[in-house]
């Protein structure tokens, strides 16, 4: 909670070879995270309670770009109630200031040149948005309509926080935090035609509304 005594649901703390950290997170986060929905005319539409996508994301810039400098550290995954933090052991390297990162804005500059090319050339794609892997994760905040995840130094460590979509469909956390040019893009509610009283309607007023609402 926002007290930090909360305790998770569920972590994991990813080993083995870089591929296989990735798709054992990735049933980890298949294993905790709902999905609802809500029909719109004959389509079902689905609303997870995070983007997969980002948390993928996430994770591999987790693994890619860890200190392995750092001995008997490792990328932790944190499940609680109400949000999901990804923690990498080492903090932003040089000439990478997180409120530029916080606003989509850096370029890529990999701690570990060499990991990054191997897994953007293996098989799986795991490295394919290098440069431009924050701008997606808030880029898929809104086309889900999800908050904003969080980016921030803390104790050594690198730490990405996704929060929870409500059982409204609004986001839990805050949205304060989506950077200019991605909050001014947020759809805002439909404007609907005024209706006038039926009384007041000719026969091709009605049918001019009708064919209004059709279209």
């Amino acid at each position: 909670d926002a007290s930090g005594v909360q305790r998770y649901t569920d972590r994991q703390i990813m080993t083995g070879t870089l591929p296989s950290q990735v798709e054992s997170a990735e049933a980890f986060f298949r294993k905790h995270i709902q999905v609802g929905a809500h029909i719109e005319g004959f389509k079902r539409i689905e609303e997870p309670e995070y983007s997969l996508e980002a948390l993928r994301e996430a994770l591999v810039n987790a693994v890619v770009h860890r200190d392995y400098s750092l001995q008997g550290e490792a990328v932790r995954v944190f499940f609680y109630t109400d949000r999901i933090e990804i923690h990498s052991p080492g903090t932003l390297p040089p000439g990478i200031e997180l409120d530029e990162l916080r606003q989509g804005l850096t370029r890529s500059r990999p701690r570990n040149q060499v990991i990054a090319s191997i897994m953007r050339d293996m098989p799986g794609h795991y490295m394919e948005r290098i440069g431009s892997g924050i701008r997606f994760m808030l880029n898929q905040s809104v086309a889900l309509e999800l908050p904003a995840p969080e980016f921030k130094e803390q104790g050594g460590e690198f730490v990405v926080t996704f929060f929870k979509r409500n059982q409204q469909g609004a986001g839990t956390g805050p949205q304060s935090e989506l950077p200019d040019y991605i909050r001014n893009t947020r759809p805002g509610p439909a404007k609907l035609p005024k209706i006038e009283a039926p009384a007041s309607l000719t026969r091709q007023k009605r049918q001019e509304l009708a064919l209004t609402y059709i279209r």
